[in-house]
């Protein structure tokens, strides 16, 4: 790298530091939030459907107070 400019890190401002969405990563950077997006929501599904009950005739009741935790 001896061509090359490396800027001093008081010279970097983070003004010019954009983001991108997350439409705009690759295919691999995206899979892995994915997955994690996938098992996230099917747990809190499971716990969601915990809270109530089905009996033999296919009535569906609720066990207790419907919670959720904060956002």
């Amino acid at each position: 790298m001896s061509g090359s400019k490396i800027p001093k890190p008081g010279d970097i401002s983070t003004d010019n530091i954009i983001k991108p969405s997350f439409d705009e990563l690759s295919e691999e950077h995206r899979q892995p939030y994915e997955a994690y997006k996938k098992k996230r929501e099917e747990e809190e599904m499971d716990r969601f459907l915990a809270n109530f009950n089905k009996d033999r005739q296919g009535n569906i009741t609720a066990v207790g107070e419907i919670t959720f935790p904060p956002l």
